[in-house]
């Protein structure tokens, strides 16, 4: 037995990695197909519209110097270093104080919920509010870059940035020093400064990139078990729940779900 799984668990690693490497085409395929969020939060007038408008280099929203003009969220599409991305410029984040704020917030909530990246925003012409530092003291749940806007200007942020996020960019939304700074770091955090190439991905649906997991989580979960020194019928049992899900995958031994799923996507 000892022998046996010296043989079995070379072969299984050899297969996670395979499927390891799999997953990661299949998420990058979903990048390049469906491109990636970027939610633009802060508090009112600090430049989110403005620097909305310089990464989609065109004036796409309104930019006043009265805050609170963003009462509504607004998206629109940009390339950033050949990455698709939807961009969400926001309300400002602030105590409502009327039904119109309160749904701005709320929408504005909903977006970054919604996103794959938060940029939260600071106006560095002034001194951080009580608002800027509870912005700071946010647990997004999510990758975020501080951006401090207004460059222009002289600076009035002396201390050290607070809070949970770490990466900071100074930038002037309105003559656009920092853009491409921050353009470079938004792709190096979600990528990992990769941009995937057609010729490197998977273009694969829901349905089969959640069996492409299945498969991966049934392999690891049997060399675990081999680890572990499990039953020989516990780890026969993944293996198998293994192969068929990789036969569905090809398109072997379908089931009628899984015909009906294909036959869905068809119309007649």
């Amino acid at each position: 037995q000892v022998e046996q799984i010296g043989q079995i668990l070379p072969r299984l690693l050899k297969l996670i990695d395979y499927t390891n490497k799999l997953v990661r085409q299949g998420e990058q395929g979903k990048i390049v197909t469906d491109g990636l969020t970027i939610t633009l939060a802060g508090r009112t007038n600090v430049g989110k519209s403005t620097l909305f408008n310089a990464l989609l280099a065109e004036e796409r929203a309104i930019v006043t110097p009265i805050p609170g003009t963003t009462r509504d969220t607004v998206e629109e599409e940009a390339t950033i270093s050949g990455v698709l991305f939807r961009i969400i410029d926001t309300a400002g984040l602030c105590e409502p104080t009327g039904q119109i704020e309160e749904q701005g917030v709320k929408r504005t909530e909903r977006a970054i919920s919604r996103a794959d990246l938060v940029l939260l925003l600071l106006d560095g012409s002034s001194p951080l509010t009580s608002e800027d530092h509870a912005l700071l003291e946010t647990n997004w749940g999510k990758p975020a870059l501080v951006v401090i806007n207004k460059s222009d200007l002289p600076c009035k942020i002396q201390q050290t940035i607070p809070g949970t996020v770490k990466n900071a960019y100074k930038i002037s939304a309105k003559n656009g020093e920092g853009i491409k700074q921050l353009s470079h770091g938004i792709v190096n955090l979600l990528l990992g400064g990769h941009i995937p190439s057609k010729q490197t991905i998977l273009l694969l649906d829901v349905w089969e990139q959640d069996l492409l997991l299945r498969v991966n989580n049934l392999l690891n979960s049997a060399v675990g078990a081999l680890k572990n020194a499990q039953s020989p019928d516990m780890v026969a049992e993944q293996l198998r729940s293994a192969h068929k899900a990789a036969g569905e995958l090809q398109g072997i031994d379908l089931s009628e779900d899984v015909l009906n799923h294909i036959f869905a996507r068809f119309c007649i």
